[in-house]
């Protein structure tokens, strides 16, 4: 359940950085912000990842 948990921060916060994205529309910001963007989804693809492989180790036995 943690790392559904985890996983769900993770998306919150994605919204709230593209939403911060499109609000301000400024480019020069737009560069960092995408960074730190893509640093939260990688991290939610490996929680992701990570309940995936548990649930495939749990169905497998």
């Amino acid at each position: 359940m943690r790392l559904l948990a985890d996983s769900n921060q993770y998306l919150a916060t994605i919204v709230t950085l593209l939403g911060r994205l499109q609000a301000r529309g400024d480019v020069s910001d737009a560069a960092r912000v995408l960074q730190g963007t893509r640093a939260v989804i990688d991290a939610h693809l490996r929680a992701v990842t990570q309940v995936l492989r548990a649930n495939l180790d749990r169905w497998s036995r």
